[in-house]
């Protein structure tokens, strides 16, 4: 029994890990293509100016 729960507790904490790494990932990728855009934005703003 011991075992059992040994073994579905590593799975857990494994899985919850990968999860944690994924999102932190996408969170990492968002920001970037976020910050990306708004210095695009920037970019045309200034030149739009006369």
């Amino acid at each position: 029994m011991r075992q059992y729960l040994a073994s579905i507790w590593r799975f857990l904490s494994h899985l919850y890990a990968s999860i944690w790494r994924f999102l932190s990932h996408l969170a990492r990728s968002f920001s970037a293509s976020c910050s990306l855009y708004r210095h695009n934005i920037d970019d045309n703003f200034v030149q739009r100016q006369p």
